[in-house]
């Protein structure tokens, strides 16, 4: 870290300690620097909205911008506790492995996932990813993209499907079968960029088109809160 940017945290830190406006002769005092560098510093933090002169005193206190600074990672924090409760209402509702993917470079990518608290489950772990084209959250992502060129190579009819029933599904090769629902995070004006995704394994005696339409409905609903809690809040990032 520079030297000018530890003299001007050491001024911010001296006026946060302090319970008062400090002059500027306590604000040298206090940080060690003499009053000609503390005045230079504290006028580029004023500049910055980070430090308020008093123009009755003469004395300087923290300023509106630092409290918007804190506002943004505030709303960032409750952005993202409140979609992990979403997405935990979900996996506790179904008691299925529940996920949020992401879109990253080409590739449908686990950004958060609640594994289910089924004996038998299925997780593929944060931080994995897969082609847009190859699971339900991608087809999901593609489908409501904007543009006709970014399909991956899937077919238009069954992005148009997609859009239709407002939710992917897709359905592993691999034993045991795995089947997911994904719904995509839909801000108007914003890239679609992630997708909720729920997962489950596929049993002999399922009724495999009734599981699909009760969970699709869920996974729906969550993805629904989520893209109002983002176009309240700001696009989530994780």
């Amino acid at each position: 870290m520079t030297r000018s940017v530890n003299r001007a945290l050491d001024i911010l830190e001296a006026l946060r300690d302090t319970m008062h406006p400090m002059t500027l002769t306590e604000l040298a005092t206090t940080t060690g620097m003499d009053k000609a560098t503390t005045m230079r510093i504290a006028r580029d933090l004023l500049e910055r909205g980070y430090v308020e002169l008093h123009a009755d005193t003469r004395r300087y206190s923290l300023g509106g911008g630092i409290l918007e600074l804190a506002d943004t990672l505030w709303a960032k924090d409750t952005l993202t506790q409140n979609t992990m409760r979403y997405l935990e209402d979900l996996r506790d509702k179904t008691l299925q492995t529940v996920s949020l993917c992401v879109r990253a470079e080409g590739a449908s990518l686990v950004s958060i996932e609640l594994p289910s608290v089924q004996p038998i489950k299925f997780s593929r772990g944060v931080g994995s990813s897969v082609p847009l084209s190859e699971d339900a959250a991608g087809l999901a992502m593609l489908a409501f993209s904007r543009g006709d060129g970014d399909h991956a190579g899937v077919e238009r009819k069954a992005l148009e499907k997609v859009r239709d029933d407002g939710y992917a599904y897709s359905v592993s090769r691999t034993t045991p079968h795995v089947a997911s629902v994904a719904a995509p995070v839909r801000v108007p004006g914003a890239p679609v960029d992630s997708a909720v995704v729920l997962s489950w394994i596929v049993e002999a005696d399922d009724s495999e088109p009734l599981a699909r339409r009760r969970y699709s409905a869920q996974v729906l609903g969550c993805a629904q809160r989520i893209s109002r809690l983002r176009q309240g809040q700001g696009r989530w990032r994780g």
